[in-house]
């Protein structure tokens, strides 16, 4: 039987453009209350780094699976809807989730990752699945996709996605540009870093020298792979991601940990994860080494 061809990757180039929440002009209050996403360039030194990381293979040894205890909420939350249910990974990486969702549920999904690198790895990682996902590398692609489109059930953003945002806003204006593109009571499956758990001795070394300990800078990947670049870490509390979530209008139904071991711990060793699951739905979500939300569009 002959092997079916993933669906159309987009990577046209985008131009850099001022936030918009229309095709028609907006007043200043207008483009406040609907703040757009920035739009990222593909040589833009986030894109550049995240394209080291996934070409060096790093990555796929970190993670070489999807986080078995989000898989199962996200298949729940996917049962809930009907047989057409669509689920939209922004920031989707190499596919780790995508893949998993598509050999698993009868889903169709969406991939969004200013990666080119990363998404070619995803489209191997689909394989034959590929007649049912489509992937983006330019947000106008993809917002122009979802307007003639059904809205998604289930957004992802996940494993610190957000947190590699750097401003405040532009963090709140991802979270509303979710909830303005999801369905009426779809749910959006969040996980952060969190900042009692991530990166604990950086923290103290920036406060000892009097900067912000929230905002962290790592480079991913090997230590000796010079060509990957920094990356920016935002780490969280309860607190902050539940007053962002709020007023970007999400109605937040339980707040979990996302794990207690490191992500690439329990990804590797079933034993290890089957052990962390089990922990993690007895103990407090801030013991954990992400936070997890699954907030609600809607009451």
């Amino acid at each position: 039987m002959a092997k079916k061809t993933p669906s159309p990757l987009h990577t046209t180039k985008t131009e850099r453009t001022a936030p918009q929440t229309s095709g028609r002009n907006t007043t200043p209050s207008e483009a406040d209350a609907n703040p757009r996403p920035l739009s990222i360039q593909h040589d833009d030194p986030i894109a550049v780094s995240y394209n080291a990381y996934f070409n060096q293979g790093a990555y796929q040894r970190r993670y070489p699976s999807a986080n078995p205890r989000v898989m199962k909420e996200i298949e729940t939350l996917i049962g809930e809807g009907d047989a057409s249910v669509t689920v939209l990974d922004y920031g989707c990486g190499n596919g780790r989730y995508l893949a998993s969702i598509l050999h698993n549920t009868e889903a169709t999904v969406l991939g969004f990752d200013i990666s080119l690198i990363a998404l070619e790895q995803a489209i191997e990682k689909i394989g034959s699945a590929g007649d049912r996902a489509t992937l983006f590398s330019r947000l106008a692609d993809l917002e122009a996709h979802l307007s003639r489109h059904a809205r998604p059930e289930v957004g992802l953003l996940l494993f610190g996605v957000l947190s590699h945002i750097s401003s405040r806003r532009q963090r709140v204006a991802v979270l509303k540009w979710f909830r303005r593109h999801l369905k009426w009571g779809g749910h959006l499956v969040i996980s952060v870093p969190n900042r009692h758990r991530r990166f604990v001795c950086k923290q103290l070394w920036q406060r000892l020298r009097g900067k912000p300990n929230r905002d962290v800078s790592i480079t991913p990947g090997h230590r000796r792979a010079a060509t990957c670049g920094p990356l920016h870490y935002h780490l969280y509390d309860l607190k902050e991601l539940k007053d962002d979530l709020a007023r970007a209008g999400f109605y937040i139904k339980s707040v979990k940990a996302e794990s207690l071991l490191p992500e690439q711990v329990i990804t590797r060793c079933p034993l290890l994860g089957a052990i962390d699951n089990w922990l993690s739905n007895k103990l407090p979500a801030h013991w954990g080494y992400g936070l997890w939300w699954s907030p609600r569009k809607g009451r």
